[in-house]
């Protein structure tokens, strides 16, 4: 029974409970009588929440962490409706730890790690203690109202005052000594570590940095803990033990706070231990470990005398697919790669990933020719990798997985995620299997793989361990992923939907490219969840100047600011070219920023929030096989503070953006027709790239339609005859003339109201905005 609430009249709810036979019913308008047991809850709630936003003095805007609070609470307190027992141990079978308890509002001091601060900074932030988080520690941890929160700060401590909260202070939130959180802000007054020891108290378990007094958990089987052939049965079970001296302090104390605690992310052993999904987080250590002797990534050897051995290191995170549903806990063990010597053990290390535009071509590719799409992840994909014959690589034993026989022991290791050469290893080690069994590199785009057998054409991408896999011959897609699995240990993900953080939908002929959910992920972690959604990212008129405040000033405002137009530039670069314009304009305040800079990246934001579920949208409906590109150029003449022009240009696939650019030029025009003519030169060099590509991929292409708005870059390009005006321009920009001659571009011109690409080289008024955005392929999608 519902209220009548719209998030619970859904068609999708109403056939998902008709499909599984769930009948709805709801209350009658404005009678909340009639759901007396839920809104009775809801009022006792919220009437405790109203009381200790009042009693703090804090602002409403907190309702939200005063309810966790409050819930939190209520779940670890007795009740009469069990027996006086609390929910807690109804639910878990054990009484709760109610130790960590403090009252709501109450002052806290967070440690600022010495890696943020100077010698002479402040060594701690004061703070107010608004929620409990439950997060695998030897301590719940806390949510703080203060700068963001890092994912490991010294210590924190907290007292039990009671915190007057003034929220005209409000700035940001966010500061430069920790990194960023979707945590809400309320900036206080930074103390000193004198003022810190003064007015707080020692926490009440100090953290044993004995090993004897460390737990212990639970011990893998003996079969899976053998490492090297020749030991004999004592030696075969692995002696779990938790670290000492400064690992411990890392594993405990050490890591009360994380960005990660929502997901319930550990930090050490220690927090595996206290954590609700202990055993999950075991199972994926182990399962690391297992992959790990099967490969035979190391022996365990004495050490050499002069070599050190690295210092290795177990990492553990929730993953999550496109749209942030969690889909498995993993866990990975690295060697510190950071402590290598160049030249002693390694010198290569660049590997090639494959780019955006050609993920993109890919698909374009998918839907013309109505292709499947297999997507598989190789498992451990660094373990293939080998180093060189000549090449030793020693680390110290896992954490945790330790030979007690063999404790002076280290493992010769020869293959191991970490290593600043690891990905180039397991690059390598992948082409040469992939050329062995028929598959020839391309020239212009080095991760996009090729097979032919006669008509039939396999298409495989590689991005790291992500592996694509499409073509005309469904028999010979599934060859080539069985001649995978036998190579290596692979999961097949089946029907390409999710990769690089863009979820993908694939039907027929028709593909959307999305970012909904990273989307929201950006609002969440920059607090603009509930910000007022705008029509356009950018004021017409409204110029972004460098900011006149110095290094130390910039600094002191504590905006993420260029951590957000990172974020943006790459929505811009994977599904959102509807922005490009306005990241460009941020892009250019990297390190001379203020106030009125945030508030423009607010501002994208805010038409992010009303815009997230736009996508690319390729429909080759009724088009199969017409594989046609065409591009739009355009340049916004002497239009920054140092008089250069703007270029912007467009590469479409039947009404869709396969790629698009906006960038200031290098020199300053003397007319519009010049700075239109350099602008074609920079799409003529994409656009020849792309003609490459699509010949060694079989699709080759005649020429290419350019539409121009001006008349006079036409003439320039199409007439070698001379031009008064324009014989001062440089040589290399009349590779367009020779390009033009050669018939491998066509030059047409196109009215400036149906010039595409003005929408990235300025800001334009709202109706001609979207236009043109949805003529770049831009349409609302499925909703996550």
């Amino acid at each position: 029974m519902t209220d009548n609430a719209k998030e619970y009249m859904s068609k999708e709810l109403n056939a998902y409970c008709s499909g599984i036979g769930i009948q709805q019913l709801s209350t009658n308008p404005y009678s909340p009588e009639e759901s007396c047991v839920v809104e009775k809850s809801n009022y006792t709630v919220m009437n405790k929440v109203r009381c200790m936003l009042q009693a703090c003095g804090m602002d409403n805007r907190y309702w939200g962490e005063a309810l966790s609070y409050v819930v939190y609470t209520e779940n670890r307190s007795p009740t009469k409706a069990l027996g006086g027992k609390t929910p807690f141990k109804a639910l878990f079978g054990r009484k709760p730890n109610i130790d960590h308890l403090r009252p709501f509002g109450c002052t806290a001091f967070v440690f600022i790690d010495k890696a943020k601060r100077t010698k002479l900074d402040h060594r701690a932030t004061k703070c107010v203690f608004v929620v409990y988080i439950y997060y695998a520690s030897q301590h719940k941890s806390y949510r703080l109202v203060t700068a963001i929160l890092a994912n490991s700060l010294t210590a924190v401590r907290s007292s039990l005052r009671k915190t007057s909260y003034q929220p005209t202070r409000r700035k940001y939130e966010d500061t430069d000594d920790v990194e960023s959180t979707s945590t809400t802000i309320i900036p206080c007054e930074q103390v000193s570590q004198d003022s810190v020891g003064a007015s707080t108290k020692a926490p009440e378990s100090p953290i044993s940095t004995n090993q004897s007094d460390q737990g212990r958990v639970s011990d893998p089987e003996q079969d899976e803990g053998a490492i090297s052939s020749d030991q004999d049965s004592s030696d075969s079970e692995v002696e779990f033990e938790n670290p000492t001296g400064l690992e411990a302090l890392s594993g405990g104390h050490h890591q009360v706070f994380s960005v990660d605690v929502i997901n319930d992310t550990p930090q050490s052993f220690a927090d595996i231990k206290a954590s609700p999904n202990k055993q999950a987080w075991l199972d994926a250590t182990q399962d690391e470990y297992n992959s790990l002797l099967n490969n035979g990534t190391w022996v365990l050897t004495d050490l050499p005398p002069g070599r050190k051995a690295l210092a290795c290191k177990w990492l553990w995170r929730n993953k999550f697919d496109a749209v942030g549903r969690f889909t498995k806990y993993k866990a990975r063990l690295v060697i510190k790669g950071f402590l290598q010597r160049y030249g002693l053990v390694y010198l290569e290390i660049f590997t090639p990933v494959l780019r955006y535009n050609t993920l993109r071509l890919v698909l374009f590719l998918v839907a013309c020719n109505s292709w499947k799409i297999r997507q598989m992840d190789v498992k451990t994909a660094f373990l293939n990798g080998s180093l060189d014959d000549d090449t030793e690589i020693y680390m110290v034993q896992p954490p945790n997985y330790v030979l007690p026989a063999q404790r002076a022991k280290c493992a010769n290791s020869r293959r191991r995620s970490g290593l600043k050469q690891a990905p180039r290893c397991w690059y390598l080690t992948l082409h040469q299997f992939l050329v062995g069994i028929g598959f020839e590199r391309c020239v212009k785009e080095v991760c996009p793989y090729i097979k032919r057998v006669g008509e039939s054409m396999v298409l495989l991408t590689v991005y790291v361990d992500d592996i694509t896999i499409t073509g005309n011959n469904n028999d010979d897609i599934e060859k080539a992923c069985d001649e995978l699995k036998q190579r290596f240990e692979m999961t097949d993900l089946g029907q390409l939907k999710s990769i690089l953080g863009i979820q993908v939908d694939v039907k027929g002929n028709v593909v959307t490219m999305s970012q909904q959910g990273y989307v929201e992920v950006l609002l969440d972690k920059f607090n603009m969840v509930d910000c007022n959604p705008v029509s356009t990212p950018e004021v017409i008129g409204q110029v972004l100047k460098p900011s006149k405040l110095n290094p130390s000033e910039v600094k002191a405002l504590n905006l993420p600011y260029r951590e957000l137009v990172g974020s943006l530039q790459y929505l811009v670069t994977c599904t959102r070219p509807d922005i490009a314009n306005a990241v460009r304009n941020l892009s250019k305040h990297l390190s001379c920023y203020d106030e009125s800079h945030w508030k423009q990246a607010k501002r994208v934001l805010r038409y992010l929030k009303g815009t997230k579920s736009l996508c690319l949208k390729i429909d080759c409906t009724g088009q199969v096989g017409a594989f046609q590109v065409e591009a739009y150029c355009d340049a916004d003449f002497a239009n920054s503070e140092d008089r250069r022009s703007i270029s912007g240009f467009l590469v479409m696939f039947l009404g869709c953006c396969l790629s698009a650019r906006s960038r200031k030029q290098t020199m300053v025009t003397l007319s519009t027709a010049e700075a239109e003519y350099i602008a074609l030169c920079d799409l003529v060099k994409e656009l020849l790239w792309y003609i490459e590509l699509l010949e060694e991929l079989g699709f080759p292409q005649r020429s290419i339609v350019v539409h121009c708005d001006n008349q006079s870059a036409i003439a320039i390009a199409k007439n070698p005859g001379h031009h008064e005006r324009t014989k001062h321009i440089s040589t290399k920009y009349y590779f367009v003339r020779d390009q033009v001659e050669k018939g491998r571009i066509q030059l047409i011109y196109c009215p400036t109201k149906l010039m595409i690409a003005d929408i990235l080289t300025k800001a334009i008024p709202r109706e001609q905005f979207e236009i043109l955005r949805s003529k770049m392929g831009l349409a609302d999608g499925p909703t996550n």
